[in-house]
């Protein structure tokens, strides 16, 4: 594999419980901040070849879907979301090979067959909107399955399976939540598991869908599981949508979205480490750009990419009822007007950072936002409020920090200040504890007005939670059911890295593995009575089980992310009563759903009877168009081949030839500049052994 990349590739500090171990070891060995520079060379055949850059991309799970023409011209698979009681979002994308407009036909029904059509009708899509294509079909019945699909050109897409909200009389309700998939770290095969389940309502996405880093970014120096389609921090909006491009190929992910409706809001990783209004933790304007352009650029891609209903101001919370059950509050704590946070923590921080701490002014989400969310809260009819939630809620205290193990050895007990200034700074750097005033205004809007059946789902933190939401330990009494105010879960990660996984590609640190995890679990539960339920070290995902009397989480983990498997263990089953606020241990994982929903084929129809002939390649994007300083282009390559791209002129002329290489099976990202060509229209030629196709272009400066 060759790349060439000219660009800053640097390790953010990740606060959170996530970034533990990377916050210890870069301070220990004094490289908080390191900066490294990828540049591999590759010979080009003319003498600009330093302003073209070519990424590739093969060799992963999801290779199939280029190279299966059954799924052509839908690689991308289907997908819904944000279902209400009469409608649904339903979502594909179109590969083709220029940038004209393209009409799709779409059909829902009732049966896996689709001949009992209840809605059907036309969509358009462009190049605009990266040729994705999101319907909002309404005039459906309350909480029904249904399934969809589309056509293009004579061709189907997958069969998705959806199912609206109910309206009333509904007694059981089921989800599952997951976070933080990151591609690089490993294969979905907690998606996979939950994607196998036939009686869900819906899949809750609290965020950090993608990830913005390169393959090594971050944490690890070992070659990734699964390498990106660039190896580099994604900063534009045609890297953005590459990157959704590539999690919409890996087959796990794909069938998930197939067989379930979504809700979902973003987290950080959607479009930087530890974002905020006005920057990230990994965002440098110098070299990287102007902030807003970068976090105007991710919300776009993640608009075309999910199916979510897009806000008229541009915002993502929004709430959805379950009939008189449940009603679903997803909150947006990142993107919605969010402060910087305050880095230095703990005992030992200065006391500047102390009082910007406790700054009455600071927030981690608008105003406007805060009181949609308490009005919606108190005036919700439903009996259980659950809050989908990005980033930890319930108060952490680490300030007896476990060091019985560390008893000689010397490195360790040389670690241990700084090994506790991280933990407490990762455990509130990124939370709603470092936004101290805002959380105990929710707090006490709760308190004050004396809400029941508050459930607060998480993610972001790479580990499994379940608690008591208490703010003072010395008035916890689980027995005189004093001091909760509700219960909080924290799903574990899809992929992305757990404490261990950081530690072993940490050679000194590694013989201490098992003693550092064990350090952890002690640190956490003493200090937090309240926690009934803690891991750090795997990856799963959670069934949140509601009926009238009881909220149950099941939590599933998942043996390994390193290879496709399909093995998973239950880890801890927890539930709270009606209009209790204390978490009990439940003796068995809760029971499914008696009625069990037939899932969506695996291939769409008459897919097996359908002789196709396979294209060499296709151009998936071509980007941005009207051009100005430089073009993107996108290409899905089924067979090995010498490529030569050039810009024409409308008569066929050669006017810029731009380079020649030796193209592999995978996804190819092209990038080249535009700047030297006079304004007007023009086609850029890609040439694949006989095979030639001409894509429309403007060069506007």
């Amino acid at each position: 594999m060759k790349f060439i990349i000219h660009s800053s590739h640097k390790q953010p500090l990740i606060m959170s419980m996530y970034c533990f171990c990377i916050c210890l070891i870069t301070l220990s060995i004094n490289t908080l901040y390191s900066q490294q520079t990828i540049v591999n060379n590759q010979t080009l055949t003319n003498e600009s070849a330093i302003h073209h850059t070519h990424y590739h991309v093969r060799d992963f799970a999801a290779d199939y879907a280029l190279k299966s023409q059954q799924l052509a011209p839908f690689y991308h698979g289907v997908a819904s979301g944000d279902p209400l009681t009469d409608r649904v979002i339903i979502w594909t994308r179109v590969t083709t090979d220029n940038n004209e407009p393209a009409t799709l036909e779409w059909f829902i029904a009732t049966d896996t067959a689709l001949q009992n059509i209840v809605q059907r009708g036309y969509a358009q899509t462009t190049i605009e909107k990266d040729f994705t294509c999101k319907v909002d079909v309404i005039g459906l019945q309350p909480a029904t399955t249904y399934y969809y699909m589309f056509k293009h050109n004579g061709k189907n897409s997958l069969i998705g399976r959806t199912k609206t909200a109910p309206i009333t009389d509904v007694s059981h309700l089921r989800f599952a939540f997951v976070s933080c998939s990151n591609y690089s770290s490993g294969y979905f095969n907690a998606y996979r598991k939950i994607a196998q389940r036939n009686d869900l309502d819906a899949v809750i996405h609290l965020g950090d869908y993608i990830y913005e880093y390169g393959n090594n970014t971050g944490n690890s120096s070992t070659p990734p599981i699964r390498p990106y389609e660039v190896d580099k921090e994604i900063l534009t909006l045609a890297e953005y949508r590459a990157r959704y491009g590539l999690h919409r190929l890996d087959p796990d992910l794909q069938r998930l979205h197939q067989q379930h409706p979504f809700l979902y809001v973003w987290d950080d990783h959607e479009a930087a480490n530890n974002a905020y209004k006005d920057g990230a933790d990994n965002h440098t304007t110098a070299t990287e750009g102007d902030w807003k352009t970068r976090l105007t650029a991710s919300k776009k891609a993640c608009y075309e990419w999910l199916p979510i209903r897009e806000n008229a101001d541009g915002s993502l919370y929004r709430k959805f009822m379950y009939g008189g059950l449940a009603e679903i509050f997803m909150i947006d704590t990142r993107m919605d007007e969010r402060d910087a946070p305050v880095v230095n923590l703990g005992q030992n921080a200065p006391q500047s950072s102390k009082d910007s701490l406790l700054n009455p002014q600071r927030k981690m989400m608008s105003e406007k936002q805060f009181s949609w969310l308490t009005n919606s809260i108190q005036q919700s009819e439903a009996q259980w409020k659950i809050i989908g939630n990005q980033v930890l809620f319930t108060p952490i205290i680490l300030d007896n920090f476990d060091t019985t193990l560390f008893i000689g050895n010397p490195l360790l007990q040389a670690l241990t200040p700084v090994l506790k200034n991280v933990l407490e700074s990762g455990y509130n750097a990124d939370s709603w504890g470092n936004f101290p005033a805002q959380r105990n205004a929710f707090h006490t809007f709760i308190t004050n007005n004396s809400l029941k059946n508050i459930v607060f789902l998480t993610g972001d933190i790479h580990t499994t939670h379940g608690m008591d939401i208490a703010f003072n330990p010395a008035e916890y009494n689980p027995q005189e059911k004093k001091g909760s105010i509700g219960v909080e879960f924290v799903t574990p990660s899809i992929t992305s890295s757990n404490f261990d996984e950081i530690i072993e590609n940490i050679a000194f640190l590694r013989p201490f593995l098992s003693t550092l995890i064990q350090s952890g679990n002690n640190t956490m539960v003493n200090n937090n009575p309240y926690m009934k339920d803690f891991d750090l070290i795997n990856h799963g995902y959670s069934i949140l089980d509601i009926t009238p009397v009881r909220c149950q989480t099941d939590v599933f983990h998942i043996d390994t992310v390193k290879i496709i498997s399909n093995n998973e263990k239950n880890f801890s089953s927890l539930y709270v009563n009606k209009d209790d606020t204390f978490l009990q241990k439940a003796s068995t994982i809760a029971q499914g759903k008696n009625k069990q929903d037939i899932p969506a084929p695996l291939l769409p129809l008459e897919s097996t009877t359908v002789s196709v002939q396979e294209s060499p390649f296709h151009i998936s994007t071509v980007f941005p168009n009207p051009a100005k300083d430089r073009l993107y282009c996108t290409l899905n390559i089924n067979s090995p081949e010498i490529i030569t791209l050039s810009i024409v002129s409308l008569d066929g002329k050669i006017i810029k030839s731009l380079y020649t290489y030796t193209a592999e099976k995978g996804i190819d990202i092209l990038s080249f500049a535009v700047n030297d060509i006079f304004n007007g229209m023009y086609s850029l030629r890609i040439t694949h052994g006989s095979t030639i196709k001409n894509f429309p272009i403007i060069i506007q400066k």
